[in-house]
């Protein structure tokens, strides 16, 4: 007799300016599609991605879209709602999107917590990266200090044009140590191939269809130096 599939859905947020790369990084990890004349996102969208896990378990990842717009600041206590993990996007070719950071997340730490009042884990995510090679290489250790200082799990490059890193995100978004106090992953964390999926495709970077670069990087949720992976297909 075949075992029941076990289904899970979850809430991931992705925030941060107007005009950063959103939309185009959620439409790439859903639909493998990359345009670059998205309209500005009014109040927010939503999108499913479904990843089959194991052959019994089905995890559905339900991705929040939410506005850059001041107006639609009041409605982010309703938006972030019963979410267990977010993404802070920035584009790293205009710096008042990164100083803008900080006001997202402690936005997001003031209004959504886990059962034990401690905040969700958050990813930064800094987008556009072929666009600002530069700027990252130069500013590193800079990032990591930051990302430390105001609670972010870690920061990733990403490029939505082209294919860059973000694949495996929303797996580490849901497995980080921080959610097991959230009641919907505790399950993800009593199952030990969930968390070898996670260390295989983050910590060991075993990505599919990489290219390395000439220079060695820094992983940023493992602090290990690895050459910098680039996926260019699933």
């Amino acid at each position: 007799m075949q075992a029941p599939h076990k289904e899970h859905l979850y809430k991931l947020l992705v925030i941060g300016d107007l005009g950063v790369g959103k939309t185009s990084i959620i439409k790439r990890y859903v639909h493998q599609n990359f345009s670059s004349h998205y309209r500005a996102t009014i109040g927010v969208d939503f999108a499913l991605k479904v990843l089959h896990w194991d052959p019994e378990t089905v995890v559905r990842l339900q991705l929040w879209d939410i506005a850059g717009q001041e107006r639609f600041g009041n409605m982010t206590r309703v938006y972030y709602r019963e979410a267990m993990g977010a993404f802070i996007v920035f584009d790293v070719t205009r710096p008042a999107t990164f100083e803008a950071v900080a006001k997202w997340k402690n936005d997001l730490d003031s209004k959504l917590t886990l059962p034990n009042g401690k905040p969700v884990s958050v990813v930064l995510l800094a987008n556009k990266c072929d666009q600002g090679k530069d700027v990252l290489m130069n500013n590193g250790l800079k990032m990591d200090q930051f990302c430390k200082e105001h609670g972010f799990v870690g920061w990733f490059e990403t490029s939505a044009k082209k294919y860059v890193t973000y694949v495996y995100l929303c797996h580490v978004a849901v497995l980080h140590p921080s959610t097991r106090q959230h009641p919907s992953t505790r399950h993800l964390h009593q199952n030990s191939s969930f968390i070898n999926y996670i260390v295989s495709t983050t910590c060991q970077h075993s990505m599919i269809a990489a290219v390395k670069r000439d220079t060695p990087s820094v992983c940023h949720f493992c602090s290990q130096e690895v050459y910098y992976l680039e996926r260019r297909k699933i």
